[in-house]
């Protein structure tokens, strides 16, 4: 199971995926759940559990809609900065890097698209009519209300699961453009350098002090490592408040 773990985050570090097989929401609400004395206010409330459901859709197809312009766009460039790589006559290892590099881009980007083309396609989604409170009680009206938020579990949840992908997808293709710029900023500096350094020099610097500066990239890892822990630890503290603060609102809603 350890393995089997650790190896799943190696292949999600690479190529996220959402472990699991997607859960079927099957605890539908009966008839007689609804108790007989259902007023205007549990109404009301089953009709904003109907609007907030409406809301969260809506946020992700905005966001959806967004990923499929920038990356649509982003993809037809790669696909020509690429094409004219490929046209280079005399390649150098540093073309084949970079033809490399934009196929990971491309590769990375065609997934964001493809996950937001899938967070924005029609589902089965229960809509609320004017058939669901004309000539009908209070009871009535808010176990069809409270059905239909249910009922839409599974194709909210769909949604929200691409988008997921979409975004784990767009930060590696963040990440990607960030390398590349770091490592064009050393090879900057390197150029920069040898105008007024014995490249030699350089390289007998860096032999001599080899572990040293190994010594310093781990400890700025580690000690990055250690904060971002600690963001996540605040996070996780701060929505566990939150949510002990819903859950003391609902316990004390009438």
């Amino acid at each position: 199971m350890c393995i089997k773990k650790i190896v799943n985050s190696f292949v999600g570090f690479f190529w996220p995926f959402l472990e699991g097989d997607p859960i079927e929401f099957n605890k539908f609400i009966k008839h007689e759940d609804v108790p007989v004395t259902s007023n205007k206010q549990d109404v009301d409330y089953a009709y904003q559990m109907y609007l907030n459901q409406k809301e969260r859709i809506k946020v992700v197809e905005s966001k959806s809609i967004v990923f499929i312009g920038i990356f649509g766009s982003l993809i037809a460039i790669l696909a020509f900065v690429v094409k004219d790589l490929l046209m280079i006559e005399n390649h150098t290892i540093w073309t084949y890097i970079a033809i490399l590099v934009m196929s990971i881009l491309v590769l990375y980007s065609t997934q964001v698209l493809r996950y937001s083309i899938r967070a924005l396609e029609r589902k089965n989604y229960e809509s609320f009519s004017y058939d669901d409170f004309l000539n009908k009680d209070d009871k009535e009206i808010c176990f069809g209300l409270v059905k239909k938020v249910q009922k839409n579990y599974d194709a909210i949840n769909s949604k929200v699961e691409n988008m997921t992908l979409a975004q784990k997808f767009m930060k590696r293709v963040l990440s990607v453009i960030v390398l590349c710029a770091i490592a064009f900023l050393f090879y900057s500096l390197w150029m920069i350098l040898s105008l007024f350094i014995d490249s030699n020099k350089i390289f007998l610097f860096l032999r001599a002090y080899c572990c040293l500066i190994s010594l310093l990239v781990f400890t700025l890892i580690t000690i990055a490592f250690f904060v971002k822990i600690n963001i996540l630890k605040r996070k996780i503290i701060i929505l566990k408040r939150d949510l002990k603060k819903v859950n003391d609102e609902n316990t004390t809603t009438p």
